[in-house]
């Protein structure tokens, strides 16, 4: 998902699940975007604008990101223990 379908679809309020990953500790965040039954498809990681997989280094920078991209729902945290 890039920025822009990120935009529309947080304006429509058609997001159903925004999650922050971190699959491996000290790795960096990645950002999760679901639509209502399209969990666990490629589709709904946020890439950059040349396709490749954004990683945040800071938790607090995403979900500043997140919400200047006009999502102000929910968002989940799924940390590595």
């Amino acid at each position: 998902m890039k920025k822009v379908e990120f935009e529309t679809l947080a304006a429509a309020g058609a997001l159903a699940d925004v999650v922050i990953f971190q699959f491996v500790a000290s790795s960096g965040y990645e950002l999760w975007a679901y639509r209502e039954n399209t969990y666990g498809r490629e589709e709904n990681l946020f890439k950059t604008a040349k396709g490749e997989t954004r990683v945040w280094s800071s938790l607090d920078v995403l979900v500043k990101f997140i919400r200047s991209m006009g999502y102000h729902g929910l968002i989940k945290l799924d940390t590595v223990s």
